[in-house]
């Protein structure tokens, strides 16, 4: 919260005008600077505790193109898409967040221009002699984007990207970056901003990687941010904040990402507790190979969820179901 106010010298004049003070006015001066330093301090919130009166509604609106040749060939060239957010309410109270929402559009659509000209300036793959007496024995380059609203209330709009890229001439690209913002204020908020103490939450991601990752060997999450900074995709669901990395090996980066989550209810005072206050009900999506520890039952203890592969009943083809421990609802 900032505050207008104003200030004047004090303590210096008296030495300049040759004034002296006694000892018991100098003590109380010192002890009356200490309290007014101990309210200031008390005083000062990191993060602006306002919150607005509705729960806001975002609208995701897709922006699309493709090209390709005309007849006979009529061979696709391209394919690209971004995805903007646009909110329904229109009052005073989300000026804000539309201002901070119009900002992220642009700089969507400033990566949609450049990824463009990726593709315009790149090979078509039919055009090379492998391709050329094949028909669809390619894939069309092009860059896909998946945006999903992981949460969004009266304190924090959580926004998660999945982009696929493919530019022709060599593996495809996964990527993952996200963006979060203080519904009050429309500010983008840092890591920081959320989780209070660092070093603690990435002491429990690792356990929770170890925990949900204990067949892969990849680096854990404290390594990856000592390796690359704070450069990694994260969002704050209803009940924890999840944080993605992307994943690869000899052949180029994995579709899904490796997702740890740290939970409210594990260490309250590692997070800032504006964004930890959620409504009675909320939906936390499950994103690719994410897995949840949720409390299903309402027995207070949680349970490992995630979606699975399973072979159709009396069919041969594969399903997703929803696993929760032994059980797979489909």
């Amino acid at each position: 919260m900032f505050m207008s106010v104003s200030c004047i010298r004090t303590g210096g004049k008296d030495e300049e005008t040759g004034t002296s003070r006694t000892e018991s006015e100098r003590k109380k001066d010192k002890k009356k600077s200490k309290e007014n330093k101990k309210k200031k301090d008390s005083s000062k919130e990191p993060v602006d505790d306002r919150v607005v009166s509705e729960i806001p509604h975002i609208l995701l609106e897709e922006n699309y193109e493709s090209s390709f040749e005309p007849d006979p060939s009529f061979k696709y060239l391209y394919s690209i898409n971004n995805v903007h957010l646009k909110l329904r309410e229109n009052s005073k109270e989300f000026e804000a967040l539309i201002k901070a929402f119009d900002k992220y559009n642009e700089e969507m659509d400033e990566a949609f221009e450049n990824d463009l000209r990726e593709l315009v300036i790149k090979p078509h793959p039919a055009d090379e002699g492998e391709y050329a007496e094949e028909e669809y024995a390619y894939e069309t380059p092009g860059v896909d984007t998946r945006t999903h609203i992981v949460r969004a209330d009266k304190s924090i709009v959580s926004v998660i990207n999945y982009k696929y890229a493919d530019y022709g001439g060599g593996s495809p690209e996964y990527h993952r970056y996200s963006s979060n913002f203080d519904t009050t204020t429309g500010k983008k908020l840092e890591f920081s901003d959320v989780v209070k103490d660092e070093e603690k939450f990435f002491e429990l991601a690792d356990d929770r990687a170890e925990e949900y990752y204990q067949y892969n060997d990849f680096v854990t999450p404290s390594e990856y941010v000592r390796e690359n900074g704070n450069d990694f995709a994260w969002t704050a669901n209803a009940e924890g904040v999840s944080i993605y990395f992307d994943i690869y090996n000899e052949d180029g980066g994995l579709e899904n990402p490796q997702i740890v989550t740290v939970y409210f209810d594990e260490a309250k005072d590692i997070f800032e507790s504006k964004y930890t206050k959620t409504e009675d009900d909320y939906v936390i999506p499950l994103l690719g190979d994410m897995k949840l520890s949720l409390d299903i039952d309402g027995d207070g203890e949680r349970e490992i969820v995630y979606t699975d592969k399973v072979l159709a009943e009396g069919r041969r083809f594969m399903t997703v179901c929803i696993r929760i421990e032994d059980l797979c609802w489909r």
